[in-house]
């Protein structure tokens, strides 16, 4: 292994297989296995990259580098060394191996930040744009990766001026920096980790394959056979596509379903629905809370933050981040939606309207309760298992004199991840006062 950059906590190095051999037989054995058979010389490089918690290494769809005068740079840029380049020359976003921690892809639509996917350690991505090189087709992927989540916030309210002011000046956050809002948070805590006075130490070891692994052109049963696998990683991810477009042939007859009843929902209200359906099938994630791993984020360092520096009195801190539902590592019981914190894609993320969270969490309990009811009555529509085999509950973080919604205090009764944290931090409470609960859907995990 030869280490080309050392610079502010990140690196690169140039390897080998033989380097880096027992790293990725530790994350995914299959993969292992299959270079093991091709027996790669020392021709074969990899680009190892370290990055820091909050790193955005894949920026509209650019592979990112670190530099010598701090932060990254686009493989694009000139200063990226010419080794580097040459060895990845054949996308902007090559084929790698995610080595160590979570990493999470997200779009930017300009105005918000969607969540698309949480990856963990053993996941591959870039294989679209490298099977595009290999058929020789241009490749315009729209995909921005952080080092871990990149969807996160703190549970408890965290806008007491003091304090801020007092994290600030520990991990030189910017004063102007906001914090008025759950999705303010990220920036915050991206801050904070990469800091040199942030006391956990965090980083995201991302593998990238250099361009001999691709451009190979002799044929036989070793090379054929890593070549499928790429080609099955492929239709994985590109199952969450199909799945997207088979969701909008379902929303027809659930948009009849409303129509039908005769319920004219504001353009807002629907939108919420379509895209709390789309959770419950797994093709957009929830919240879930972070608890005592650290794979998405350095939670323990934040949470000492938080305790130590902030002085966050009486409340647990709780750190949430994004999940999909049918995540098959994490396996979560349930996620969380906000619309305080909303990621929905497509339509209207604000209500305009005068109208309360809590109203809108009725209507929005009305509109699904219609869907699923018809949905009963004619069990041969299309969609009739996907929603009838999810469970909604809503909370809202205040009582409802309708008795519709759920009081989020209530939550831990049925969830106890929520109370993970109460070993290290004894004498604190379930924040149940959350901004968070203030309009939240709880989606439960779909049941065989």
């Amino acid at each position: 292994m030869e280490m080309l950059l050392e610079e502010d906590g990140r690196t690169i190095s140039i390897s080998t297989w033989k380097d880096v051999r027992e790293a990725v037989y530790s994350v995914n054995t299959e993969l292992a296995k299959l270079i093991d058979a091709l027996d790669p010389s020392d021709d074969y490089k990899f680009i190892e990259v370290e990055y820091k918690y909050g790193d955005l290494f894949i920026e509209n769809s650019e592979i990112q580098f670190p530099n010598k005068s701090g932060g990254l740079i686009s493989i694009l840029d000139n200063r990226v060394p010419k080794r580097i380049r040459d060895e990845l020359h054949y996308a902007t976003m090559p084929l790698l191996l995610m080595l160590n921690k979570d990493n999470e892809v997200f779009i930017n639509t300009g105005t918000r930040v969607v969540p698309i996917n949480l990856f963990h350690k053993g996941s591959m991505s870039g294989v679209y744009e490298t099977m595009d090189f290999m058929m020789g087709r241009k490749s315009e992927p729209i995909w921005n990766f952080t080092a871990g989540a990149r969807s996160i916030c703190v549970l408890p309210k965290i806008t007491n001026k003091q304090g801020l002011q007092r994290l600030f000046s520990a991990f030189g956050v910017p004063s102007t920096t906001q914090v008025s809002s759950l999705s303010d948070h990220w920036y915050l805590l991206k801050t904070m980790a990469q800091s040199p006075a942030f006391q956990q130490n965090w980083k995201s070891k991302i593998l990238y394959f250099g361009a001999k692994w691709i451009t190979h052109q002799s044929r036989n049963e070793a090379w054929d056979t890593f070549k499928t696998y790429l080609l099955k990683e492929i239709w994985k991810q590109a199952s969450f596509s199909i799945d997207k477009f088979k969701f909008n042939l379902y929303w027809e007859k659930f948009a009849e379903t409303i129509s039908l009843r005769r319920l004219q929902p504001r353009p807002y209200l629907i939108d919420q629905v379509k895209h709390i359906l789309s959770m419950m099938i797994g093709d957009f994630p929830g919240f879930i809370p972070a608890g005592t791993s650290q794979e998405a984020a350095p939670v323990s360092g934040f949470q000492e933050a938080l305790v130590d520096i902030y002085m966050l009195k009486d409340y647990l801190p709780t750190i949430l981040h994004s999940c999909l539902l049918i995540d098959e590592i994490l396996k979560p019981s349930y996620v969380y939606y906000s619309l305080t914190l909303p990621t929905v894609l497509e339509g209207s993320p604000i209500n305009k309207s005068s109208a309360t969270i809590v109203s809108d969490l009725r209507q929005i309990k009305l509109l699904i309760d219609t869907i699923k009811t018809h949905i009963r009555d004619v069990p041969d529509v299309v969609g009739h298992k996907i929603i009838q085999k999810g469970e909604i509950s809503y909370f809202h973080r205040e009582k409802d004199n309708c008795k519709e919604i759920n009081e989020s205090i209530d939550i831990v009764k049925s969830d106890k991840k929520f109370l993970a944290d109460s070993k290290r931090f004894p004498n604190r409470e379930f924040c149940y006062t959350s901004p968070f609960f203030s309009g939240c859907i709880r989606i439960c995990r779909q049941k065989n």
